[in-house]
C-alpha cells in the first residue's frame, strides 16, 4: 500500500506493508474498528473472562498473552506465590508497555518467557500450580 504524506509543506511517498492487524479479528463486516490508545500509559492485560472461555490450547492455570509483543520484564520468580490480578510481567507492543496480571491465585510453576522474547497472541507466558 502506498501513502502520500505532507509534512511541513513537503510531500513524501511511503510504501506500507500491513503485517498483522489484531483489530480486524475483533471487528466483523460493517463494524467500526476500536480506536488505538494514544498515550504511553500502561494498560493491564487480563485473561479472558469466564463467559469467553479459556484461550484455545491453554490450561486455565496459565497466564497467556492477549497481544503480540515483546517481553520487557518478568516481575515474578518460580516458586513465588501470587494473587489473582497481581502484575506478573510487562509486555511492549507498538512502543506501549502493558502489565500482564495473574488470572488466578497460586504459586508460579514455570516461566516460559524472558526479557527480549517475542510472544504471540495466546502464547503461554507463565504457568501456575
Amino acid at each position: 500500500m502506498k501513502l502520500k504524506i505532507n509534512i511541513d509543506g513537503k510531500q513524501y511517498e511511503a510504501d506500507i506493508e500491513v503485517v498483522e492487524d489484531e483489530r480486524a479479528e475483533t471487528a466483523g463486516a460493517g463494524q467500526a474498528r476500536p480506536a488505538l490508545p494514544r498515550s504511553g500509559a500502561r494498560t493491564p492485560l487480563t485473561a479472558p473472562s469466564s463467559n469467553e472461555g479459556p484461550v484455545a490450547g491453554t490450561a486455565t492455570n496459565a497466564c497467556t498473552s492477549s497481544i503480540v509483543g515483546i517481553v520487557v520484564k518478568v516481575l515474578v520468580t518460580e516458586g513465588q506465590e501470587v494473587k489473582k490480578g497481581e502484575n506478573v510481567l510487562v509486555l511492549e507492543a507498538m512502543k506501549m508497555e502493558s502489565n500482564v496480571v495473574a488470572p488466578v491465585s497460586g504459586v508460579v510453576k514455570a516461566i516460559r518467557v524472558g526479557p527480549g522474547d517475542s510472544v504471540k497472541k495466546g502464547q503461554v507466558l507463565i504457568e501456575f500450580a
